[in-house]
């Protein structure tokens, strides 16, 4: 994908949330909801944003022209963090009266003065578009399997809500859908009946950040910022001059933080920057966070140790120049973070070298200078003689036995 498409990318629960606003009453989005997000296109909050869940909404509708809209759950009850003047006009509506910017009612409340006969009045008039979140809501009950009976007439009331829900019109006789959208972990922990064969309802799966939400992020005007100033201002300019290995480094950083949430990515960036880590070095991060600190040898090479490690060679091997300059490249490579970039596969080696030749022309001398050059011991060397693994069973010695 390129910079220009992953930048124009709108998740698919977005599209859905933007399609079905318009047709269905009631909206339950379930999957990864306590995630943040980023928000996709320009509008009440710059493109690019990254927010809550219930932030994203409310800039989502407001972008679309809603008049109120207020959020729901059992520990606040009515509230809107974003635009606390909203609640006014709420209980307005329905005739409640704000407290500290907050309308308190209970989800299993009185008839009258409870959370869901607040939801159907709002619901039920065409003066002003409203759109109301119950959040949280896998908290409402304590079993989808097992309801009491006061559970049962609470979610009755939402269904009931949503049939007298109407329809209001602007000044410029914009049609909007009086909505409710319902945030619950997963589907079943609500109960079945509430939105199987219901007509009015639609659920729209929130997923963890895509490749493109994730290449948006990376590839966009975001990427600056998941280092330090200095080190970003001192990479760029090589970078600049050589695109493809940035689209490289860039492509492997997404590819390592499949089935991470857009949180985690923050925690990445975060760390990245703490550490100060180098553009090249971006990917180490994934490792980093996932695992702690380790030991990586890797890290402790002196790039102008290795430029002197010919002489080495020549002192070990003797008559295999070429052999010796071709390793040597691909360590160079290897160090400086530009090996096992190419192609889809992300979990390449970071070199694989081939000695071929007779007996007694340098292969395994070559191999053990190499191991005492990068590791300091020629030990980490690990040696396997195929003569051994001959017979259809002896891989059981590298195996095990099944």
């Amino acid at each position: 994908m390129t910079d220009r498409k992953a930048q124009e990318y709108i998740p698919k629960w977005h599209r859905e949330l933007d399609l079905f606003s318009q047709i269905k009453p009631l909206l339950i989005l379930d999957g990864n909801v306590l995630d943040v997000y980023q928000y996709p296109v320009e509008g009440s909050i710059p493109k690019g944003s990254i927010v809550r869940l219930t932030d994203y909404l409310y800039y989502f509708f407001k972008d679309r022209g809603y008049e109120a809209i207020v959020f729901y759950d059992n520990l606040r009850g009515f509230y809107n963090t974003c635009e606390p003047e909203l609640v006014k006009k709420f209980g307005g509506m329905v005739q409640a009266e704000p407290y500290s910017g907050t309308i308190r009612a209970e989800f299993r409340g009185a008839k009258d003065t409870g959370a869901v006969a607040m939801v159907g009045r709002a619901l039920a008039q065409n003066k002003v578009s409203t759109v109301i979140v119950m959040n949280m809501a896998s908290r409402y009950i304590s079993s989808p399997d097992n309801l009491t009976q006061e559970e049962v007439d609470s979610f009755s009331g939402l269904v009931r809500a949503l049939l007298e829900a109407r329809d209001t019109m602007d000044s410029k006789h914009v049609m909007r859908k009086n909505l409710l959208v319902v945030i619950a972990n997963k589907l079943n922990d609500l109960p079945p009946w509430f939105y199987l064969q219901n007509p009015n309802a639609k659920s729209i799966a929130i997923s963890e950040p895509s490749k493109e939400e994730r290449e948006r992020l990376v590839m966009g005007e975001n990427f600056s910022s998941f280092f330090a100033r200095d080190i970003y201002e001192a990479d760029r300019p090589a970078y600049e001059k050589d695109p493809e290995s940035l689209h490289k480094v860039q492509e492997r950083f997404v590819a390592l933080t499949e089935g991470m949430s857009f949180t985690e990515l923050n925690g990445l960036r975060k760390l990245c920057k703490k550490e100060r880590l180098h553009i090249h070095e971006m990917s180490t991060v994934v490792d980093l966070y996932k695992y702690g600190i380790r030991e990586n040898p890797w890290k402790n090479l002196d790039l102008e140790e290795i430029k002197q490690a010919a002489v080495r060679f020549e002192e070990r091997v003797k008559g295999q120049p070429a052999a010796q300059s071709k390793t040597l490249d691909i360590v160079k490579r290897a160090i400086t973070g530009l090996s096992g970039l190419q192609g889809s596969s992300h979990g390449r080696p970071k070199g694989v070298l081939f000695f071929a030749g007779p007996t007694g022309t340098g292969k395994t001398e070559t191999a053990k200078t190499l191991a005492e050059i990068l590791f300091g011991s020629e030990d980490a060397c690990i040696r396997f003689d195929m003569s051994e693994y001959s017979q259809p069973h002896s891989d059981q010695k590298l195996l095990g036995a099944p």
